[in-house]
């Protein structure tokens, strides 16, 4: 449906920044669980000219504190199966989001179309419904905790107390209704108008943090990409504050990738992967100078509500968008269907616990919208994935495989993949690590998870447009 949404934006005369906006607007109703209004992400982007630079609109911590026992602040717990894992949710777990002012500021440095066609697909999918997958049917059942908290949510979602089944429709004509508002009076409406008195009206009713200052106050922060080189190519990427990138810059600069010595899913390849994973995991390298002092943990949560979009046309023109609401706090905007964030609720985000962040501050993040450019500085790939703290190590084996082990794009993107946290090396089918790592320290899943993320590429080579879904995550690549 997204990627639908952006092909029909490009062949109605739109550029490819037109189609991502358009795409990003259309997955707050497609991948509901994932991508909201209500949250914040990045896009890193290059145009024609070469100017490239990194859009964040992520999240921001509110600039004033209340007493804590004022918060609504608690835990959900979601069965993932194999374990159960604790999550906080409420009112007082909501940051600022940014998706609205990313939306305006990428349109307005980037687009074409108007903002008022842009909206269009997403509003045609909201009040007609969008059929419910397997894929986010799994999702919502997971995350049932927190969506049947709010009333609204449960009439979406829910029947008669159960979570629709698969092919039901699912519609939310009230985004319609945002959506059009917001096409017509900009993204003020969100942060200072109709929209911000709500928002700041329940939360100061109900315990959370936020304040008319905290929306009003809230701004788009352009970056320069972190820039690196790799086989002969030049990786842009996201920069600090967030860790992602570098993470994914340190990986890719500390194996030994002598393809002449490693041949692709060999026991070697398996070694040295999984030898700088123990050089670039959580206690195993310090990055908490590129965070603030304190921070001890590198995002290494077991799950990620995230989406990512990747576009490239022949031009030159690229952008790599990566966007998470995390769970979700339960709370729906009043007559909006905006699910806000949790970021504040969620662990990896706070180094120093919850409710000791720091206000007024920008969170960090492991996403990692990337670029790969040719010798001539020109995009030839575009990368990026969910997966929380798994995202850069994801990424870095998609490039790996297509750069070092000339592996196609669909092979590289759909290889095994590993990962090793909290001790444990993870591995899917097709890695064995059997006579170098104890069983004890080894998770071999039987098939492809998406906890190994949903990497999404798209490439350009010798004049060729090619793009791959990750089927982890029933991924979409069109080329038109």
């Amino acid at each position: 449906m997204t990627a639908n949404t952006a092909v029909q934006i490009i062949k109605a005369g739109g550029n490819i920044f037109d189609a991502a906006i358009a795409a990003f607007m259309a997955s707050w109703i497609a991948e509901p669980c994932m991508s909201s209004a209500g949250g914040g992400g990045f896009a890193t982007v290059c145009q024609a000219n070469g100017n490239s630079q990194v859009f964040d609109f992520f999240c921001q911590t509110p600039a004033f504190k209340r007493p804590v026992e004022e918060v609504e602040f608690f835990p959900v717990l979601l069965d993932f199966g194999s374990t159960k894992e604790a999550f906080h949710v409420g009112r007082g777990a909501v940051a600022v989001p940014g998706s609205v002012a990313g939306i305006f500021e990428l349109h307005k440095k980037l687009g074409y179309m108007p903002i008022r066609e842009l909206v269009l697909p997403a509003m045609e999918i909201a009040r007609a419904g969008v059929k419910m997958s397997d894929f986010q049917h799994s999702n919502v059942v997971l995350l049932k905790p927190i969506v049947n908290i709010s009333e609204r949510s449960k009439e979406i979602f829910f029947i008669e107390n159960q979570v629709k089944t698969t092919g039901s429709l699912v519609k939310m004509p009230l985004l319609a209704d945002f959506l059009d508002l917001i096409a017509h009076e900009g993204p003020s409406v969100f942060y200072k108008g109709e929209i911000a008195k709500k928002i700041v009206a329940d939360q100061k009713e109900n315990g959370g943090y936020l304040t008319r200052k905290d929306l009003e106050e809230y701004a788009v922060i352009e970056r320069s990409p972190l820039t690196f080189s790799l086989a002969q190519h030049k990786v842009l990427t996201n920069p600090q504050p967030s860790l992602g990138g570098h993470i994914l810059m340190d990986f890719l600069k500390e194996g030994q990738w002598n393809t002449k010595k490693i041949s692709w899913l060999s026991r070697s390849h398996l070694r040295e992967l999984y030898r700088v994973f123990q050089k670039t995991t959580s206690g195993k390298a310090d990055y908490d100078h590129l965070v603030y002092p304190g921070n001890k943990e590198s995002g290494n949560n077991k799950r990620g509500s995230t989406t990512h979009i990747s576009i490239l046309d022949k031009q030159g023109n690229a952008i790599s968008l990566t966007v998470s609401n995390g769970e979700g706090c339960g709370y729906y905007i009043e007559n909006t269907d905006i699910h806000l964030n949790n970021m504040l609720g969620e662990a990896a985000l706070m180094p120093d616990g919850f409710h000791n962040w720091r206000p007024y501050t920008r969170l960090y993040s492991m996403m990692s919208p990337s670029l790969v450019l040719n010798q001539e500085e020109k995009p030839e790939m575009v990368i990026g994935t969910g997966g929380a703290g798994r995202i850069p190590y994801a990424i870095a084996q998609v490039l790996l495989n297509r750069f070092y082990f000339d592996r196609s794009l669909s092979e590289a993107v759909n290889a095994p993949r590993t990962h090793l946290q909290e001790g444990i090396f993870n591995e899917e089918p097709g890695f064995d690590s059997t006579n170098f790592l104890p069983n004890s320290q080894v998770k071999r899943w039987d098939k492809k998870s998406l906890y190994f993320g949903g990497t999404q590429v798209t490439a350009l080579e010798n004049g060729i447009l090619s793009a791959v879904g990750d089927e982890r995550r029933r991924g979409v690549g069109l080329v038109f």
